[in-house]
C-alpha cells in the first residue's frame, strides 16, 4: 500500500509517503520542496515520489491511496491532461507506474489519507522543533524537469 498527498501553501511545498509493506512495515517520507508548485504539480510530485520510493525497496505489486481527484481518474485515463506541463507529469506518471508488475491508484477521501497529509504539512511546516521530529528530504527541482 502507498499513500501519497501533498501541501502547497505561498511560501512552501511538499509531499508525505507511507509505503506499507504486505507484512505492515511502514516507511515514512516528508519531501519539502525548493521550487514553486501548484496544487496539482504537488499532488503530482507526491504520486512521482511514492512510486520512486516503491521502486527503490523493489516493491511490485501494490495499490495507490491518493484524494487528488484529478490525479487519480487523470492517471485511470478518466480525465485529460490540460496544458503541456501536466501532459507532462501525467506521462511521466505513468511511465513510472508502468515499471511495476501491478499497480492500481484510488482516490480515497481526505480522511482515509490523514497520516500521509499530516507529513506533507510537516514537511512544509516552518516550525523548527517540528522539523526535526522527522527527516525533511529536499527536492530541488520539479520531477518533469530533466537533470543536469
Amino acid at each position: 500500500m502507498l499513500y501519497v498527498d501533498s501541501s502547497s501553501t505561498e511560501t512552501s511545498s511538499g509531499v508525505g509517503i507511507i509505503l506499507v509493506s504486505p507484512n505492515r512495515v511502514k516507511l515514512i517520507c516528508a519531501i519539502l520542496f525548493k521550487f514553486k508548485a501548484t496544487n496539482n504539480q504537488a499532488e503530482y510530485e507526491a504520486l512521482l515520489s511514492g512510486l520512486k520510493l516503491a521502486r527503490e525497496v523493489l516493491a511490485r505489486h501494490f495499490t495507490i491511496y491518493n484524494d487528488s481527484q484529478l490525479v487519480v481518474r487523470r492517471v485511470n485515463s478518466e480525465f485529460q491532461a490540460k496544458g503541456e506541463k501536466m501532459a507532462t507529469y501525467l506521462e511521466k506518471a505513468k511511465e513510472a507506474i508502468n515499471q511495476f508488475d501491478t499497480v492500481t491508484i484510488i482516490q480515497v477521501p481526505r480522511a482515509k489519507n490523514a497520516n500521509a497529509d499530516a507529513l506533507a504539512h510537516l514537511a512544509t511546516s516552518l516550525e523548527e522543533r517540528l522539523l526535526k521530529t522527522v527527516p525533511i528530504e529536499v527536492l530541488e527541482r520539479p520531477s518533469i524537469d530533466k537533470p543536469e
